[in-house]
C-alpha cells in the first residue's frame, strides 16, 4: 500500500500539534451538550487552563495519528497520563478506520466525558479483565484510497 494510504502514530510536536489538540478538545467538550453561548468565553478559558495543566504533567504523553507521507496532516490524537486516557479525538472523515483503537492502545482507566470514540473503546476495553495491550512501535492503520 502506498504511503498516502497509511496512517502512522507519532509523538506530538509541542507547537504545531497543540493548536489542533486544544481546538478539537475544547470544541468536542463544548458541543457534547447544549450550552448557553454567553458562557463560551469562560468555558474555553477554563478548558484551555485544564488542558495546559494536563499537558505540563510529567507523565503526560500525546500520540498523534497522521498520514504516512505527510506528518503534518493530522487525523487524530490521544492524551494519556501514564496508562490513564484523558481524551481521544479522530477527525470525522477518518472515524471507523481503526485510528482511535491505535491511538488508545495500553489504557487502563479513562476520564469522563469522552468522545463517542472514547466511549466505544471504554465499553470494549475498559473492563479490568480486557485491558487493551500496548501499541507496538511502528504500528499503522491503512486507509482506503
Amino acid at each position: 500500500m502506498s504511503e498516502a494510504g497509511r496512517a502512522i502514530i507519532r509523538e506530538a510536536n509541542t507547537g504545531s500539534d497543540h493548536a489542533f489538540l486544544y481546538s478539537t478538545w475544547r470544541n468536542a467538550l463544548w458541543y457534547a451538550e447544549k450550552r448557553d453561548p454567553k458562557e463560551a468565553d469562560s468555558f474555553y478559558k477554563t478548558q484551555s487552563d485544564e488542558i495546559a495543566k494536563i499537558l505540563r504533567s510529567d507523565d503526560a504523553r500525546t500520540k498523534i495519528a497522521c498520514l504516512g507521507d505527510d506528518s503534518d496532516m493530522l487525523l487524530g490524537w490521544a492524551v494519556f497520563l501514564g496508562t490513564h486516557l484523558k481524551f481521544v479525538y479522530v477527525k470525522i472523515d477518518y472515524r471507523g478506520k481503526g485510528i482511535g483503537k491505535l491511538l488508545t492502545k495500553g489504557f487502563k482507566t479513562f476520564d469522563e466525558p469522552q468522545t463517542k470514540i472514547g466511549k466505544s473503546l471504554k465499553e470494549k476495553y475498559g473492563r479490568k479483565e480486557e485491558t487493551a495491550p500496548e501499541t507496538p512501535r511502528g504500528l499503522e492503520a491503512y486507509l482506503p484510497d
